[in-house]
C-alpha cells in the first residue's frame, strides 16, 4: 500500500512540475511577445515598403533584360543548332 502511495506521490509531483513548467513557459511567451512586438511591427512595415520596390525593380529588369537575353540566345544558339543539325545529317548519311 505504501508503494502505491509513493507512486501516486511521484506521479502527482511530476504533474505539478509539468504544470509549473507550462506556467513559466506561458509567462516567457507573453514577455517575449510584448518585448518583440515593436520589432515585429517594424519588420512588417519594412516588408510592406521593400516588397513593391523589389517587385517593380524585378519587372523592369525582366522587361529590359528579357529581350536582350533573347537576342543573345538567338545569336549564339542558332548557329549551334544549325551546326548540330548538319552534324546529325552527316552522321545519319554516313552510317546508312
Amino acid at each position: 500500500m505504501i508503494a502505491m502511495g509513493a507512486l501516486f506521490m511521484i506521479f502527482a509531483g511530476l504533474c505539478l512540475a509539468g504544470l509549473v513548467l507550462a506556467c513559466v513557459l506561458l509567462v516567457l511567451k507573453l514577455v517575449f511577445r510584448v518585448v518583440l512586438f515593436p520589432l515585429f511591427i517594424g519588420v512588417g512595415l519594412l516588408k510592406l515598403i521593400v516588397l513593391p520596390v523589389v517587385a517593380l525593380a524585378g519587372l523592369v529588369v525582366a522587361v529590359v533584360v528579357g529581350p536582350v537575353l533573347l537576342a543573345l540566345g538567338m545569336v549564339f544558339v542558332l548557329p549551334l543548332l544549325l551546326l548540330g543539325g548538319l552534324m546529325w545529317t552527316g552522321i545519319h548519311l554516313v552510317t546508312r
